[in-house]
């Protein structure tokens, strides 16, 4: 272990130069208010990791050992797990007769040093490391176990929980027996099985609007909405750790943006863990990033181009760096508000103790950009005020949203956090967390993001959604009486009619309105077959209705936006439905030939910029 320190911190770099007495005291006084080490505190302030670790390193009596150079036996190093290691910032080099050389960023850490003990039943000789240095080696020692935690750990423990495969061995020979029991029945029936088909396409219809429907006006006077007030931010002394998820792919050119919304938060700069997640082959945005200057609170994880290529799997290896109590994911495009943080703190301190997630609203920067725009904010202004908090207040399954989700990180750890195999693992995550008996707040704070404004992005973005909720209720469906145990009747079917519901009502809404036009222009004689005149008319009253609902719901959403200009799109409403119910057509081609496939969605294209 190091020698007992003869000088103190502070004064030793107030000898060197680096700080001066009035900055001293001032980071004694943060330090003491917010709980930090002096160096914490010194580093928040802006002086330079560097100049803290040389001091560190003179008061220890150590000198430092270069990492990056240094052999490392991986034999030695791989008898701890790679979480305990990051945690700990400590790597064991070598053997050295009865003990062991390890490099660590603080040799005066007796938690470290016991968990080393413990692990590698041996002494331990204590060198000197770089911090930044020590945390570039660990990354590539323990990579593999890094890899298989984000890829494979959830698979592996929880197969049930995984989308590695689209289809069980059960439910391929469930689909078996049902396709020839299908036939079977069209044998014999004949026509009256098409007619029965038919009938089971109006009723599901009608369960979705009913379900819809029920759920909307629920919301419109429930207290879904955790609402924070200024006094309860006010009372906060007690500030935690708090690890903000920031995966980058090909997106530099939002990353100002980014930095500055992170700058903006009202939270104590030196209890932010920022981790920007880079791809290891995007070299474009990690030349960009090489480049800025960061602040001393953003840690860059480089993520390895290996399993699969999922913004999951790239928030699941970032998650294993994380050193908050509590966190957050936030998209490349994110605009929060500076005092998220504090209401999700607030939200988990005075909330039940199974509140797994607390979620913030997202609303986007860039309605009035072009007509895709404004309807994107009209379905947005639709789920996020009009639906989920009606789901909250009757306590259902939450699909939650892409970003500003907030979490306890020992929770999500325990969950295995998200799935690398699902493109929609947000909402993946909601379903998951209910199953296991923990509920979601919904929280009176709102994200601002960008809207897509461009036809073919937009499609991508659609279409990996839809494919990414249907591949999740597939993977619910694996083990359907488990699912009725643990989420009941109500969250069974809430849960049916969210994933499959969102996805099937887009594909229903498109196919009967074909065939609608089809027997109004033409009578083709087997529509009138298919549809004899009881199930004709229920359905054409369904349609109507549901349709004449939704559209009803984009003049709600207009109205409580104070937005003429999205009244006027409010009306035109059944066109983007219509490009909906196409996005779905291609994410079912895709579930079937690539349900893994993440569809790249493009940043940066809205006109608002953040400086």
């Amino acid at each position: 272990m190091a020698a007992a320190p003869t000088e103190p911190l502070g004064q030793l770099l107030v000898r060197r130069g680096v700080i001066d007495e009035d900055e001293l005291e001032s980071a004694l006084l943060v330090g003491k208010a917010q709980r930090l080490r002096l160096g914490e505190a010194l580093v928040a302030a802006g002086v330079k990791r560097t100049d803290i670790w040389g001091a560190l390193a003179e008061q220890w009596g150590m000198s430092p050992i270069d990492v990056t150079r240094h052999w490392v036996d991986p034999g030695i190093a791989n008898e701890l797990d790679a979480q305990g290691a990051l945690w700990h910032q400590v790597l064991p080099l070598r053997e050295a007769g009865a003990a062991v050389v390890v490099a660590m960023a603080d040799p005066t850490d007796r938690e470290a040093q016991e968990y080393l003990e413990s692990h590698l039943h041996m002494p331990v000789v204590a060198r000197l490391a770089s911090p930044d240095a020590l945390r570039r080696r660990q990354e590539q020692v323990y990579r593999q176990q890094l890899v298989q935690v984000s890829s494979a750990l959830l698979q592996a423990k929880t197969p049930e929980y995984s989308a590695h495969m689209m289809l069980s061995r059960q439910q391929k020979v469930a689909l078996a027996i049902a396709g020839v029991l299908a036939v079977a029945l069209a044998i014999v029936m004949r026509g009256s099985f098409a007619i029965a088909i038919s009938g089971a396409v109006i009723v599901l219809y009608a369960a979705v609007v009913i379900f819809r429907t029920y759920v909307t006006v629920r919301a419109a006077r429930s207290r879904g909405l955790v609402r924070i007030s200024s006094d309860d931010l006010d009372a906060l002394t007690d500030f935690p750790t708090y690890t903000i998820l920031l995966p980058l792919f090909k997106e530099a050119g939002v990353l100002p943006q980014l930095l500055t919304a992170c700058r903006d938060l009202d939270y104590p700069p030196s209890k932010l863990d920022i981790k920007l997640l880079l791809e290891e082959d995007d070299h474009t945005t990690r030349e960009v990033v090489a480049r800025t200057e960061l602040p001393a609170n953003v840690d860059v994880v480089v993520v390895p181009a290996e399993g699969p290529r999922t913004k999951p799997k790239a928030c699941k290896y970032g998650l294993q760096f994380a050193r908050g109590e509590y966190c957050v994911i936030y998209d490349a495009e994110d605009i929060p508000p500076p005092d998220q943080l504090k209401k999700a703190l607030v939200a988990f301190r005075s909330g039940d103790p199974d509140v797994g997630c607390v979620q913030a609203r997202l609303d986007y920067y860039n309605p009035d950009q072009n007509l895709i725009t404004k309807w994107f904010t009209l379905e947005y202004t639709m789920w996020f005020r009009l639906f989920l908090p009606g789901l909250v207040d009757l306590r259902l399954p939450v699909p939650l949203g892409g970003s500003s989700n907030h979490f306890p990180t020992p929770l999500l750890r325990r969950l295995d956090a998200w799935d690398p195999n699902n493109v929609t693992e947000d909402a993946d995550l909601g379903m998951r967390l209910h199953r296991l008996g923990y509920q979601t707040l919904l929280m009176d704070s709102t994200t601002m993001e960008e809207a897509n404004s461009d036809f073919v992005n937009w499609m991508r973005q659609r279409s990996r959604w839809g494919k990414g909720y249907f591949v999740s209720w597939l993977v619910l469906m694996r083990t359907p009486l488990q699912v009725w145990r643990a989420m009941g009747w109500r969250g069974t079917l809430a849960m049916q009619l969210i994933l499959g519901g969102t996805f099937g009502i887009a594909l229903l809404n498109l196919f009967l309105w074909l065939l609608t036009g089809l027997w109004i222009l033409a009578h083709f004689d087997f529509i009138e077959y298919l549809f004899p005149s009881w199930i004709y008319y229920t359905g054409m009253l369904e349609m109507l209705f549901g349709n004449f609902f939704f559209l009803y719901l984009g003049l709600w959403a207009a109205r409580t936006r104070d937005s003429f200009e999205l009244n006027h799109a409010a009306l035109l409403i059944p066109v983007y439905w219509a490009m909906t119910g196409i996005a779905m057509i291609k994410s079912g081609v895709q579930t079937v030939s690539n349900p893994q496939f993440w569809e790249k969605t493009r940043h940066g294209l809205g006109e608002r910029r953040v400086t």
